[in-house]
């Protein structure tokens, strides 16, 4: 008889084979989802305990801006305060610069007083517009007076808005005289607007 040649394919061998490199493969994956689960979990604590730290540092900065709060309040007010005086202070300056010019306003005011008019205080102070605000207060012995002195401060060109104030009797000693306030305008420096 002939022989017949056979050959064996082991199947159980290859099915084991199969079934060990799934199995190594499922652990790899169970591996790798434990290794992803707990990385995942790692960086949850690293960046709870970060944020943690974060507010920590928050609360200090916080408090510090606290402290310095006050300070920055008073900085204001004293900003408010120094924008405040910045008019004075431009005036003053101007004033040391002009010192003659008011010196001739008030040689101008004294030589357009009428001979029954005196002065008790002439004042200056700024406007925002630039120009001088003057205030007269004196004594007349007449209304009459006090009006033509205030139509001599209007018909100049150096000032404007002349206005009477206030005028009322007064005495001094047994004589009545009229007390009046006249407010004017100046130009800060030349001449006249008229």
């Amino acid at each position: 008889m002939k022989e017949r040649k056979f050959i064996l394919i082991n199947l159980v061998a290859e099915r084991k084979r199969r079934e060990r490199l799934i199995e190594k493969r499922g652990r790899q994956m169970i591996w790798a989802c434990v290794f992803l689960f707990a990385s995942i979990i790692l960086y949850f604590l690293y960046s709870s305990i970060r944020i943690y730290a974060l507010q920590g540092d928050l609360k200090e900065i916080e408090a510090k801006i606290g402290r310095f709060e006050p300070l920055l309040r008073r900085a204001e007010e004293l900003q408010k305060e120094i924008d405040s005086l910045n008019p004075r202070i431009q005036f003053i300056q101007s004033l040391r610069q002009g010192i003659f010019y008011l010196q001739g306003i008030s040689l101008e005011i004294q030589r357009l007083l009428p001979s029954d008019c005196w002065l008790d205080s002439l004042s200056f102070s700024p406007l925002q517009t630039g120009a001088i605000q003057i205030q007269i207060n004196g004594k007349a012995l007449s209304y009459s007076s006090v009006g033509n002195f205030l139509l001599r401060l209007q018909s100049t060109n150096r000032y404007q808005n002349a206005d009477l104030k206030s005028a009322s009797l007064a005495k001094i000693g047994e004589r009545d005289v009229v007390q009046y306030q006249i407010e004017l305008q100046a130009p800060l420096q030349g001449g006249g607007t008229k």
